[in-house]
């Protein structure tokens, strides 16, 4: 899995490393508040642990990404694609 860069931003496959920044995504009513509700902790840490699964397995469709400010280097949200079916989902959380 491969990320790539633009003018502005950085954005690579999902680590370990992220899931404090994923979890304080998911819980954040504010963010979530166009998605649906905010997750509980565990519930967001269950969420991270497929998220990673899918990121690292190259035999499924479907992966996260971190995106980061390439000013700064700090982490302004995820990008989700993942597969539902025979179709997918594309997500952002910003």
């Amino acid at each position: 899995m491969q990320g790539f860069e633009t003018v502005d931003y950085c954005v690579r496959p999902l680590t370990e490393q992220d899931r404090g920044l994923f979890v304080s995504i998911h819980t954040d009513a504010d963010v979530m508040r166009h998605v649906g509700p905010a997750m509980a902790p565990a519930g967001a840490e269950a969420v991270f642990m497929r998220a990673l699964s899918l990121t690292r397995d190259r035999d499924r469709p479907g992966a996260y990404w971190v995106v980061r400010a390439r000013n700064g280097d700090r982490a302004v949200g995820l990008l989700g694609l993942v597969p539902e079916g025979s179709v997918g989902r594309v997500g952002a959380l910003l």
